[in-house]
């Protein structure tokens, strides 16, 4: 039993790794966008109508309003 467990951990560290290296995971692209101005926290990253959420949907993921500036995810 924990043969198979050692053997299942391993294959997925492998595929993890292998998603990484590959790029799998997507082509994303990392923005602070300061021409927006200030964003509030919980009110810009909200969606639909946040204007960090509209400015990140497009091209990238995970909308959120960080130090003041709008920030997206990889």
């Amino acid at each position: 039993m924990a043969k198979t467990q050692v053997v299942s951990f391993l294959l997925f560290t492998v595929l993890i790794l292998s998603i990484d290296i590959m790029g799998v995971v997507g082509d994303g692209k990392c923005c602070k966008n300061i021409s927006l101005g200030g964003c509030k926290l919980g009110v810009d990253d909200e969606r639909p109508d946040g204007k960090c959420f509209k400015y990140c949907t497009p091209e990238c993921k995970f909308a959120h309003c960080q130090s003041n500036q709008c920030h997206c995810a990889c």
